[in-house]
C-alpha cells in the first residue's frame, strides 16, 4: 500500500498545488471576463455621468415645453388683438 506522507512527515502537495494554482488562475479568467462583460454592455461611464446626462436631457425637454407654449401664448394673444381689432372696425358689432 503506498504510503501519502513523505520522509519528513508532510502531506504529498505537488498535484493538489498545481490544482490550487489551476483553479485561482481559472477564477481570475472567470472574473476579468464578468467585468469585460459588464463594461461592454454598460459602458465605461458612471452612474454619476449618467444621471447628469439623463438631467440634461429634461432640462432641454422642459426648455422646448416652455418655448411651444410661449408660441402658442403668443399665437393666442395675436388672435385676441385681431378679433378685438374687427370688432371696434364694425362698431362693436359681432
Amino acid at each position: 500500500m503506498a504510503d501519502d506522507r513523505t520522509e519528513t512527515g508532510g502531506v504529498q502537495t505537488g498535484g493538489a498545488g498545481r490544482q490550487l494554482l489551476g483553479s485561482l488562475a481559472a477564477a481570475a479568467l472567470i472574473v476579468a471576463v464578468a467585468i469585460w462583460a459588464v463594461t461592454a454592455k454598460l459602458g465605461p461611464t458612471s452612474i454619476a455621468e449618467r444621471e447628469a446626462a439623463e438631467e440634461r436631457a429634461e432640462e432641454a425637454d422642459d426648455s422646448r415645453e416652455e418655448k411651444a407654449e410661449e408660441i402658442e401664448e403668443a399665437g393666442q394673444g395675436a388672435q385676441a388683438g385681431e378679433e378685438s381689432g374687427r370688432k371696434r372696425r364694425r362698431g362693436g358689432r359681432n
